[in-house]
């Protein structure tokens, strides 16, 4: 395909050579069919081991955590393509664990006597500790792939900061 450009000088034409946008496009659809159908499959299984309330507050927190980080990929020079989808595939075990304790401890300040507020609080509080800190050696953990020099540390070095900013956003939605 060639296209003659306005304001160019006569002759001078841009062809598109191969255009890879379409495969980043097919995989983001399978991507997004994988996670819907995940979090559905997620959601089902909570709504077995919680009340209706719980499951879909924790089911919700999947979605939340990933398009939370997106608001943060222009300012940190992220874009959507394989690596950054293959971080969200690396995450997503670890934001439903976090979603599930936290959810799990404020179901047992529930069972305990607590209502409302104060339950979602003492909940919180118990596992706060030790959610934050599996968060942070995961991210810590990740982030020794970032000062890799060669080639393939310049396209592994986005899956350290996706999975800091999904992992960011999920502690503060399950907070």
């Amino acid at each position: 395909m060639s296209v003659h450009l306005r304001g160019c000088p006569p002759g001078t034409d841009i062809a598109v050579w191969q255009d890879e946008g379409r495969f980043i496009a097919e995989r983001v659809s399978t991507v997004a069919r994988n996670a819907l159908l995940g979090a559905l499959l997620v959601f089902f299984l909570l709504l077995a081991l919680f009340d209706l309330r719980f499951a879909l507050w924790i089911a919700m927190g999947i979605p939340i955590a990933f398009l939370g980080s997106l608001v943060f990929f222009d300012a940190t020079g992220m874009t959507i393509n394989v690596l950054t989808l293959f971080a969200f595939f690396i995450v997503t075990g670890i934001v439903v664990d976090d979603a599930v304790v936290v959810g799990e401890s404020i179901a047992r300040q529930r069972e305990l006597g607590l209502r409302g507020a104060a339950a979602s609080v003492a909940g919180v509080r118990a596992v706060s500790g030790p959610v934050a800190v599996g968060a942070l050696t995961t991210a810590v953990t990740f982030f020794a792939l970032y000062p890799l020099g060669d080639a393939w540390g310049q396209l592994v070095r986005v899956m350290p900061v996706v999975i800091a900013l999904v992992l960011a956003v999920s502690l503060a939605e399950a907070f």
